[in-house]
């Protein structure tokens, strides 16, 4: 058995039982990993995005790994945010979840999830650009679009880090649902 430290992103949760879930977490050191936590009855639950470090028990014959001493350094503030924002980073969490393949680390992507995470002023169209984000950097984003405004939107992710992206703001309720289409298809 050893035991290694690293920071860490929850980006799903399965309720096993009272007190006991399977975390899907994801690392810029690592890749994705399931781990168990049988939480303590004084424990604060973890959640979806939460940004944590903790130590991790590896056994080389199991696939679920085992976490303790967890420190929450910060998390997607959830309160008070509109339905729209909360279903928009539940997208982006699963869109890591199900097109980042196992076994592979991606420190842009953690990057720009933990970016995500501890951005202040959270809305829609942002959290729709990190998905576009997410996407570029797992190379399932067409940048061809026969709209030149998308077109020369898809280029601007492409070519930006999510700091830069989360500069634009003039997106009207066309453009967003077009945006969102593209994720659908992508």
């Amino acid at each position: 058995m050893s035991i290694f430290k690293s920071q860490w992103i929850i980006i799903k949760i399965k309720k096993l039982e009272e007190k006991n879930n399977l975390y899907t977490i994801f690392s810029s050191d690592y890749w994705k990993i399931i781990c168990n936590k049988k939480l303590k009855s004084r424990e604060k639950n973890l959640d979806l995005g939460y940004f944590i470090d903790f130590e991790i028990d590896v056994k080389p014959w199991v696939n679920i790994f085992n976490i303790r001493n967890i420190k929450i350094f910060s998390e997607f503030n959830s309160l008070w945010q509109k339905y729209s924002v909360i279903e928009n980073f539940m997208i982006l969490l699963n869109l890591i979840n199900k097109k980042l393949p196992e076994k592979l680390t991606n420190k842009e992507i953690f990057e720009t999830l933990k970016f995500v995470i501890k951005y202040k002023n959270i809305n829609s169209i942002k959290l729709i650009l990190a998905q576009l984000k997410i996407l570029n950097i797992l190379w399932s984003l067409n940048l061809e679009h026969k709209n030149l405004t998308i077109k020369k939107i898809l280029h601007f992710i492409n070519k930006n880090k999510i700091e830069n992206i989360f500069k634009l703001s003039w997106f009207d309720e066309n453009l967003k649902k077009e945006l969102k289409n593209i994720i659908i298809k992508s």
